[in-house]
């Protein structure tokens, strides 16, 4: 087992211990009261095999239906008894292919959505199918159910977004994206998306493409809600708050193209972290490397950020730096986040 696995296990349990360390003490002799055996939570209720092996995470309904693809092509309909309920035919993975993971999303009203090797399929609660969507792509990266909205599917390999209507016809096409995220909120759902536009510029007597990244909010028909230009280049999934935020990881300078550098020289060199709100930067971390670790917030807001150089920072809700901690001074972090000395 590698350094860098502890530091990142013992950067969590100080992030963890931080937090918590306030309500420890006025909540322990109520835990120690109310607290059950671990058998209770770990028995097995029951349990199904699955010919083929699943294909995509399991969703789970309001009623507590559990819902599992599997590489072969079929969906199962389980109760919460484990009680199979019904079972449905959809397009088989690619066992030649590497890409061979699947999608599962309920909508608001129970319809399961189902992503199977480029296709996507609607069914009802009691699996009756209610449409099916056929594209010419081998698979898909994400599919996101915004509620009272479209039903959007990422292609990563082709940089596209497709957007459906509930009765399975398309809504739009855009290209050029490179990231889709959907914050679940407790009234509505809000769906970003990060895009990128090439420009040919002449400098110092040569054309050259230079790239400028945006970060959006769709609004329920698909249209944009809100665009900003993120002036710097992104290299991390974005993330959301509690609050339904929008969080971009960035490169600090504007050096374009670092894709000729090392791995490790690229995650150490300078990021920078924004929070999105309403269209606008509501906070800027600068950072002294790259990070790929959750974004943690304590109760007042303040931000904790690990960065592949090894550092755990702390910033204030105007994202100026607190303190900063360097686990190990020695520490360099390559690709394969292993430690190099």
């Amino acid at each position: 087992m590698n350094r860098w696995f502890y530091y990142k296990i013992g950067i969590c349990l100080l992030i963890v211990f931080t937090l918590l360390l306030p309500s420890i003490g006025a909540s322990s002799s109520v835990q120690a009261n109310e607290a059950k055996p671990a058998a209770s939570y770990l028995a097995e209720r029951w349990s199904e095999s699955i010919k083929g092996g699943a294909a995509a995470n399991p969703a789970i309904g309001e009623d507590g239906t559990v819902y599992i693809l599997s590489q072969q092509g079929k969906v199962y309909a389980f109760s919460s008894a484990g009680k199979q309920l019904w079972t449905a035919d959809v397009s088989p993975m690619d066992v030649t292919s590497s890409e061979r993971e699947g999608q599962l999303e309920i909508g608001a009203d129970g319809t399961l959505y189902v992503g199977s090797r480029g296709n996507l399929y609607a069914f009802n609660k009691d699996g009756v199918k209610k449409w099916e969507y056929e594209t010419t792509y081998s698979s898909f990266q994400k599919v996101v159910v915004q509620r009272n909205g479209l039903i959007y599917i990422q292609v990563r390999s082709r940089e596209l977004l497709l957007a459906l209507r509930t009765d399975g016809t398309k809504a739009m096409e855009r290209t050029s994206i490179r990231n889709l995220v959907k914050h679940a909120g407790t009234l509505e759902d809000k769906v970003f998306i990060t895009s990128y536009n090439l420009d040919t510029k002449l400098v110092e007597g040569k054309l050259s493409l230079e790239s400028t990244s945006y970060a959006e909010e769709l609004n329920a028909s698909g249209s944009s809600r809100w665009k900003v230009n993120l002036y710097g280049s992104s290299y991390n999934t974005p993330m959301t708050d509690k609050q339904g935020n929008l969080i971009v990881y960035l490169e600090a300078s504007k050096k374009g193209d670092q894709s000729g550098s090392s791995q490790l020289n690229q995650d150490r060199s300078p990021g920078e972290v924004k929070v999105i709100s309403e269209g606008a930067v509501k906070q800027s971390y600068s950072l002294s490397a790259r990070t790929y670790a959750p974004i943690v917030f304590d109760d007042q807001q303040n931000a904790y950020i690990v960065t592949r150089d090894a550092v755990i920072s702390k910033f204030d809700t105007q994202g100026k730096l607190i303190w900063k901690l360097q686990i190990d001074e020695d520490t360099n972090v390559n690709g394969e986040c292993r430690c190099l000395h």
